[in-house]
């Protein structure tokens, strides 16, 4: 679990120091890119229960009627930079 452990620390950190809103584009993509980086080398079993929280939320995204193409796409991108391409 270090690696979860890491990446949710390393979110913390940027919620708490969060640049002005017009450095914020720029700091945003980069905890973006450190995250993915963090998670690719997590564990098989930390890999699994990314998946299982990736469906839970296309699940309550589901459920409260909110799967607009724009999240759609975002579960499509986080499934492919986390896990890699499913072919």
């Amino acid at each position: 679990m270090k690696a979860l452990a890491d990446a949710a620390i390393e979110s913390i950190l940027y919620l708490s120091l969060a640049p002005d809103e017009d450095e914020r584009a720029d700091a945003d993509g980069e905890i973006l890119e450190s995250l993915v980086a963090t998670l690719q080398s997590s564990s098989p079993e930390e890999l699994d229960e990314l998946r299982a929280a990736l469906e839970r939320s296309r699940v309550a995204a589901r459920a409260a009627n909110r799967l607009t193409p724009e999240l759609l796409e975002s579960f499509r991108v986080i499934e492919t930079d986390i896990f890699g391409d499913p072919d």
